[in-house]
């Protein structure tokens, strides 16, 4: 993913992949139209966050507690263990984002 939305030039040397998706279903074409509208600096941190994330009702931690996920059409409430917090998907995009591009960031360290 890090290379598809931040290495400059790659969406045009490169053809997606039919066959690969992300996250909750995100085809790689369409990752591939939302990393070409990133560089033309549309904010795609919602839309980036439900395709990865929408309809996951149910996540359980490395402990094996579960936690709940409800959506509206611009947050998602998650109760875990009696405690209940709203975040918007601008937010969610936001932390997806900067992981992609830190791991990213990562491999180009590693290749210089």
């Amino acid at each position: 993913m890090g290379y598809i939305l931040f290495e400059e030039g790659y969406t045009e040397k490169h053809q997606p992949n039919e066959k690969a998706s992300y996250g909750n279903g995100l085809k790689e074409a369409a990752l591939y139209d939302l990393a070409k509208r990133r560089y033309a600096g549309e904010d795609i941190r919602t839309e980036l966050a439900k395709a990865l994330l929408w309809k996951s009702s149910e996540f359980y931690t490395k402990n094996n507690t579960r936690l709940e996920a409800e959506y509206s059409d611009n947050a998602v409430t998650i109760r875990f263990d009696g405690l209940e917090r709203e975040i918007s998907f601008e937010e969610i995009g936001n932390a997806y984002l900067a992981m992609i591009q830190e791991e990213y960031n990562d491999i180009v360290q590693g290749r210089t």
